[in-house]
Protein backbone atom coordinates (compact mmCIF):
# COMPACT_ATOMS: atom_id res chain seq x y z
CA UNK A 1 0.00 0.00 0.00
CA UNK A 2 0.38 3.69 -0.90
CA UNK A 3 -0.29 6.78 0.99
CA UNK A 4 1.87 9.28 0.66
CA UNK A 5 2.84 13.03 2.21
CA UNK A 6 5.87 14.47 1.42
CA UNK A 7 4.52 17.51 2.66
CA UNK A 8 4.29 16.39 6.56
CA UNK A 9 7.89 16.61 7.68
CA UNK A 10 9.06 14.01 10.23
CA UNK A 11 6.55 11.40 8.91
CA UNK A 12 7.90 7.93 9.04
CA UNK A 13 6.16 4.85 7.03
CA UNK A 14 6.06 1.47 9.24
CA UNK A 15 4.50 -1.32 7.26
CA UNK A 16 2.74 -3.99 9.84
CA UNK A 17 0.42 -7.31 8.51
CA UNK A 18 0.01 -5.42 5.40
CA UNK A 19 -1.19 -2.33 6.32
CA UNK A 20 1.06 0.89 6.17
CA UNK A 21 0.68 2.86 9.22
CA UNK A 22 1.59 6.60 9.78
CA UNK A 23 3.33 8.45 12.60
CA UNK A 24 4.97 11.24 14.05
CA UNK A 25 8.75 10.26 14.92
CA UNK A 26 8.46 10.52 18.83
CA UNK A 27 4.65 10.84 19.57
CA UNK A 28 3.93 6.55 20.44
CA UNK A 29 1.79 6.40 17.76
CA UNK A 30 2.17 2.74 17.08
CA UNK A 31 1.10 2.05 20.71
CA UNK A 32 -2.22 3.87 20.86
CA UNK A 33 -5.65 3.15 19.24
CA UNK A 34 -5.95 5.83 16.12
CA UNK A 35 -8.05 5.64 13.26
CA UNK A 36 -6.31 7.90 10.15
CA UNK A 37 -8.33 9.74 8.10
CA UNK A 38 -7.55 11.27 4.74
CA UNK A 39 -10.11 14.16 3.95
CA UNK A 40 -8.95 16.99 1.02
CA UNK A 41 -5.21 15.26 1.66
CA UNK A 42 -5.69 16.21 5.45
CA UNK A 43 -4.39 13.76 7.65
CA UNK A 44 -6.98 13.40 10.82
CA UNK A 45 -6.16 10.92 13.69
CA UNK A 46 -8.99 9.88 16.12
CA UNK A 47 -8.67 8.08 19.15
CA UNK A 48 -10.46 5.13 20.56
CA UNK A 49 -12.55 7.56 22.10
CA UNK A 50 -13.75 9.36 19.12
CA UNK A 51 -11.78 12.39 19.64
CA UNK A 52 -10.21 14.20 17.26
CA UNK A 53 -5.95 14.20 18.38
CA UNK A 54 -4.57 16.13 14.99
CA UNK A 55 -5.69 17.39 11.97
CA UNK A 56 -2.83 18.47 8.98
CA UNK A 57 -3.36 21.73 6.95
CA UNK A 58 -5.47 20.31 3.58
CA UNK A 59 -3.85 20.58 0.30
CA UNK A 60 -7.06 20.74 -1.34
CA UNK A 61 -8.71 24.32 -0.51
CA UNK A 62 -11.72 24.34 -2.14
CA UNK A 63 -14.10 21.53 -3.04
CA UNK A 64 -17.50 21.91 -4.53
CA UNK A 65 -19.23 19.24 -2.47
CA UNK A 66 -17.66 20.88 0.44
CA UNK A 67 -18.95 23.93 -0.79
CA UNK A 68 -22.78 22.75 -1.19
CA UNK A 69 -22.68 21.21 1.79
CA UNK A 70 -20.50 23.43 4.52
CA UNK A 71 -20.78 27.11 2.57
CA UNK A 72 -16.79 26.79 2.84
CA UNK A 73 -15.17 28.72 0.12
CA UNK A 74 -11.91 27.59 1.66
CA UNK A 75 -11.12 24.69 3.22
CA UNK A 76 -8.86 24.76 6.16
CA UNK A 77 -7.88 22.47 9.49
CA UNK A 78 -11.05 24.35 11.10
CA UNK A 79 -13.45 22.97 8.81
CA UNK A 80 -12.22 19.64 8.38
CA UNK A 81 -12.11 18.94 12.31
CA UNK A 82 -15.83 20.46 11.95
CA UNK A 83 -17.16 17.85 9.65
CA UNK A 84 -15.51 15.24 10.96
CA UNK A 85 -16.83 16.04 14.71
CA UNK A 86 -19.94 16.10 13.13
CA UNK A 87 -20.25 12.77 11.49
CA UNK A 88 -18.67 11.55 14.99
CA UNK A 89 -21.77 13.11 17.10
CA UNK A 90 -24.38 12.48 14.14
CA UNK A 91 -23.46 9.17 12.65
CA UNK A 92 -21.52 7.47 15.32
CA UNK A 93 -18.56 7.38 13.33
CA UNK A 94 -15.34 5.53 15.12
CA UNK A 95 -17.37 4.38 18.56
CA UNK A 96 -19.45 1.73 18.95
CA UNK A 97 -23.17 3.63 18.20
CA UNK A 98 -21.78 3.79 14.11
CA UNK A 99 -24.22 3.48 11.58
CA UNK A 100 -24.02 0.67 9.47
CA UNK A 101 -27.05 0.26 7.46
CA UNK A 102 -28.84 3.09 5.33
CA UNK A 103 -31.49 2.54 2.29
CA UNK A 104 -30.79 7.00 1.69
CA UNK A 105 -28.30 7.34 -1.35
CA UNK A 106 -25.99 10.12 -0.41
CA UNK A 107 -24.53 11.28 -3.79
CA UNK A 108 -24.64 10.11 -7.23
CA UNK A 109 -21.94 8.41 -7.99
CA UNK A 110 -20.41 7.39 -5.01
CA UNK A 111 -18.37 3.55 -5.00
CA UNK A 112 -21.11 2.70 -2.07
CA UNK A 113 -23.90 4.18 -4.41
CA UNK A 114 -22.72 2.48 -7.47
CA UNK A 115 -22.49 -1.01 -5.66
CA UNK A 116 -25.44 -0.70 -3.68
CA UNK A 117 -27.49 -0.27 -7.18
CA UNK A 118 -25.65 -3.18 -8.64
CA UNK A 119 -26.54 -5.34 -5.91
CA UNK A 120 -30.07 -4.71 -6.35
CA UNK A 121 -29.85 -5.14 -10.23
CA UNK A 122 -28.00 -8.56 -8.92
CA UNK A 123 -24.85 -7.36 -11.43
CA UNK A 124 -23.03 -8.13 -8.46
CA UNK A 125 -23.21 -10.85 -5.89
CA UNK A 126 -21.08 -9.30 -3.00
CA UNK A 127 -18.99 -6.14 -2.42
CA UNK A 128 -15.71 -5.39 -0.67
CA UNK A 129 -15.30 -2.27 0.95
CA UNK A 130 -13.57 -0.47 4.34
CA UNK A 131 -14.98 0.34 7.25
CA UNK A 132 -13.12 2.09 10.75
CA UNK A 133 -13.09 -0.50 13.46
CA UNK A 134 -13.39 -3.18 11.31
CA UNK A 135 -10.97 -2.90 8.11
CA UNK A 136 -11.58 -4.99 5.22
CA UNK A 137 -14.84 -6.25 5.24
CA UNK A 138 -17.29 -8.66 2.45
CA UNK A 139 -21.23 -7.95 2.85
CA UNK A 140 -23.56 -9.05 -0.03
CA UNK A 141 -26.50 -6.33 2.03
CA UNK A 142 -27.02 -3.18 -0.26
CA UNK A 143 -28.22 -1.60 2.68
CA UNK A 144 -24.89 -2.56 4.62
CA UNK A 145 -22.58 -1.74 1.55
CA UNK A 146 -24.37 2.40 1.69
CA UNK A 147 -24.84 2.40 5.32
CA UNK A 148 -20.97 1.57 6.10
CA UNK A 149 -19.87 3.62 3.22
CA UNK A 150 -21.63 6.83 2.39
CA UNK A 151 -20.19 8.74 5.29
CA UNK A 152 -16.63 7.12 4.60
CA UNK A 153 -13.64 9.33 4.08
CA UNK A 154 -10.30 8.04 3.09
CA UNK A 155 -9.57 5.32 5.95
CA UNK A 156 -5.94 4.95 6.08
CA UNK A 157 -5.66 2.45 9.11
CA UNK A 158 -7.47 1.59 11.89
CA UNK A 159 -7.92 -0.71 14.93
CA UNK A 160 -10.79 -3.56 16.04
CA UNK A 161 -13.61 -1.91 17.92
CA UNK A 162 -15.11 -5.18 19.00
CA UNK A 163 -18.76 -3.87 18.93
CA UNK A 164 -18.27 -2.59 15.18
CA UNK A 165 -17.56 -5.96 14.74
CA UNK A 166 -19.94 -7.86 16.41
CA UNK A 167 -22.99 -5.87 14.90
CA UNK A 168 -21.26 -6.15 10.93
CA UNK A 169 -21.32 -10.17 12.41
CA UNK A 170 -24.85 -9.90 13.66
CA UNK A 171 -25.71 -8.73 9.89
CA UNK A 172 -24.23 -11.06 8.03
CA UNK A 173 -20.93 -9.42 7.17
CA UNK A 174 -17.66 -11.31 6.44
CA UNK A 175 -14.71 -9.74 8.58
CA UNK A 176 -11.47 -10.58 6.59
CA UNK A 177 -9.07 -9.66 9.69
CA UNK A 178 -11.34 -9.27 13.26
CA UNK A 179 -8.11 -9.40 15.13
CA UNK A 180 -5.86 -6.19 13.46
CA UNK A 181 -8.68 -4.51 11.49
CA UNK A 182 -6.51 -4.61 8.66
CA UNK A 183 -6.97 -2.63 5.36
CA UNK A 184 -6.18 -5.31 2.63
CA UNK A 185 -8.51 -5.24 -0.65
CA UNK A 186 -6.84 -7.90 -1.99
CA UNK A 187 -7.16 -10.36 0.62
CA UNK A 188 -10.62 -9.56 0.99
CA UNK A 189 -11.45 -10.19 -2.55
CA UNK A 190 -9.76 -13.44 -2.28
CA UNK A 191 -11.56 -14.44 0.33
CA UNK A 192 -14.62 -13.72 -1.37
CA UNK A 193 -13.21 -16.18 -4.00
CA UNK A 194 -13.14 -18.36 -1.26
CA UNK A 195 -16.35 -18.36 -0.23
CA UNK A 196 -17.54 -18.99 -3.96
CA UNK A 197 -18.84 -15.43 -4.57
CA UNK A 198 -17.82 -14.86 -8.32
CA UNK A 199 -19.24 -11.20 -9.17
CA UNK A 200 -17.25 -9.55 -6.75
CA UNK A 201 -16.80 -5.51 -6.16
CA UNK A 202 -13.84 -3.64 -4.67
CA UNK A 203 -13.05 -0.38 -3.59
CA UNK A 204 -9.33 -0.08 -4.04
CA UNK A 205 -7.96 3.59 -3.06
CA UNK A 206 -6.20 5.68 -5.72
CA UNK A 207 -2.26 5.13 -3.70
CA UNK A 208 -2.92 1.37 -3.66
CA UNK A 209 -4.35 1.27 -7.48
CA UNK A 210 -1.35 -1.21 -8.37
CA UNK A 211 -3.54 -3.72 -7.13
CA UNK A 212 -5.34 -3.49 -9.84
CA UNK A 213 -3.44 -5.71 -11.66
CA UNK A 214 -3.48 -8.51 -9.07
CA UNK A 215 -6.95 -8.21 -9.04
CA UNK A 216 -7.17 -8.68 -12.82
CA UNK A 217 -4.92 -11.68 -12.72
CA UNK A 218 -7.43 -12.86 -10.06
CA UNK A 219 -9.93 -13.17 -12.62
CA UNK A 220 -8.20 -15.18 -15.04
CA UNK A 221 -7.00 -17.66 -12.50
CA UNK A 222 -10.23 -17.97 -10.23
CA UNK A 223 -12.93 -17.10 -13.23
CA UNK A 224 -14.50 -14.65 -11.41
CA UNK A 225 -15.75 -11.06 -12.38
CA UNK A 226 -14.10 -8.13 -10.22
CA UNK A 227 -15.72 -5.03 -11.04
CA UNK A 228 -13.00 -2.17 -9.39
CA UNK A 229 -14.32 1.28 -8.00
CA UNK A 230 -11.13 3.70 -7.62
CA UNK A 231 -11.54 6.06 -5.29
CA UNK A 232 -10.03 8.54 -3.03
CA UNK A 233 -7.62 9.64 -6.25
CA UNK A 234 -6.60 13.00 -5.26
CA UNK A 235 -2.45 12.95 -5.70
CA UNK A 236 -2.23 9.85 -7.99
CA UNK A 237 1.13 9.68 -10.12
CA UNK A 238 1.35 9.84 -14.15
CA UNK A 239 3.26 6.52 -13.28
CA UNK A 240 -0.10 5.32 -12.22
CA UNK A 241 -1.91 5.57 -15.44
CA UNK A 242 -1.15 1.95 -16.41
CA UNK A 243 -3.31 1.06 -13.61
CA UNK A 244 -6.31 3.31 -13.70
CA UNK A 245 -6.95 2.43 -17.01
CA UNK A 246 -7.47 -1.59 -15.90
CA UNK A 247 -10.33 -0.27 -13.53
CA UNK A 248 -13.70 -0.42 -14.44
CA UNK A 249 -15.06 3.25 -12.19
CA UNK A 250 -12.82 5.73 -11.23
CA UNK A 251 -13.33 8.55 -9.57
CA UNK A 252 -11.97 12.19 -10.12
CA UNK A 253 -12.00 13.69 -6.88
CA UNK A 254 -9.37 16.86 -7.27
CA UNK A 255 -6.92 14.42 -9.34
CA UNK A 256 -5.39 16.22 -12.21
CA UNK A 257 -3.78 13.09 -13.89
CA UNK A 258 -7.67 11.96 -14.01
CA UNK A 259 -9.39 15.20 -14.77
CA UNK A 260 -6.57 16.76 -17.24
CA UNK A 261 -4.02 14.19 -18.05
CA UNK A 262 -6.58 10.95 -18.82
CA UNK A 263 -9.60 13.11 -19.84
CA UNK A 264 -7.38 14.74 -22.59
CA UNK A 265 -6.12 11.32 -23.77
CA UNK A 266 -9.88 10.34 -24.28
CA UNK A 267 -9.10 6.95 -22.45
CA UNK A 268 -12.67 6.29 -20.85
CA UNK A 269 -15.99 5.30 -22.36
CA UNK A 270 -18.31 7.54 -20.57
CA UNK A 271 -18.00 10.16 -18.04
CA UNK A 272 -20.72 10.59 -15.70
CA UNK A 273 -21.66 14.23 -13.05
CA UNK A 274 -20.01 17.56 -13.85
CA UNK A 275 -18.63 18.73 -10.00
CA UNK A 276 -16.95 15.44 -9.32
CA UNK A 277 -16.84 13.45 -12.30
CA UNK A 278 -16.77 9.99 -12.69
CA UNK A 279 -15.57 7.37 -15.19
CA UNK A 280 -16.22 4.29 -16.99
CA UNK A 281 -13.01 2.41 -18.46
CA UNK A 282 -14.68 -0.56 -19.14
CA UNK A 283 -17.78 -1.98 -20.75
CA UNK A 284 -19.19 -3.42 -16.88
CA UNK A 285 -17.90 -0.18 -14.71
CA UNK A 286 -20.59 1.97 -17.70
CA UNK A 287 -23.33 -0.91 -17.28
CA UNK A 288 -23.23 -0.16 -13.36
CA UNK A 289 -23.07 3.56 -14.00
CA UNK A 290 -25.75 3.05 -16.52
CA UNK A 291 -28.01 1.38 -13.97
CA UNK A 292 -26.92 4.18 -11.40
CA UNK A 293 -28.42 6.83 -13.98
CA UNK A 294 -31.58 4.83 -14.15
CA UNK A 295 -31.63 4.33 -10.65
CA UNK A 296 -31.40 8.12 -10.06
CA UNK A 297 -34.08 9.61 -12.00
CA UNK A 298 -36.40 7.21 -9.96
CA UNK A 299 -34.74 8.07 -6.57
CA UNK A 300 -32.36 11.22 -6.18
CA UNK A 301 -29.71 11.34 -4.17
CA UNK A 302 -30.24 13.15 -0.65
CA UNK A 303 -27.26 15.42 -1.74
CA UNK A 304 -27.46 17.05 -5.43
CA UNK A 305 -25.73 20.31 -6.12
CA UNK A 306 -26.72 21.06 -9.59
CA UNK A 307 -26.05 24.23 -11.46
CA UNK A 308 -26.03 26.12 -7.55
CA UNK A 309 -22.21 26.16 -7.18
CA UNK A 310 -20.35 28.57 -9.76
CA UNK A 311 -17.11 26.86 -9.62
CA UNK A 312 -17.24 23.47 -10.58
CA UNK A 313 -13.94 22.00 -9.78
CA UNK A 314 -11.55 21.94 -7.30
CA UNK A 315 -8.72 23.50 -6.47
CA UNK A 316 -6.31 23.10 -6.84
CA UNK A 317 -5.60 19.52 -8.95
CA UNK A 318 -3.17 17.63 -7.11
Amino acid sequence: MRWEYPELKGLKHVKMKNVLLLGFMGDNFLKKKIHVWESAKSVIKIDENGKIVSTSEPLVKYCPIRNHLYKVDRITTRDIKKSMEWKIKNLGMCNKNRILTSKIAGVGYGASECFMTALDKKLLDVAVIVCEGAGTIISNNKDVIQGVGFPMNALISTFPIKEIISRLEKLGVIIVDPENASIYQINGVKKAIDLKYKRIGVTIAGPNCEAIETLRNFEEKYKVKILICVVHTTGVKSTDEKYLKRADIVQSCASKIIRIDLENKNKYLSKYGNKIPVYAYTKFGQKILDERNKEMKKNPPSIKIGDKIPNNVPEPLL
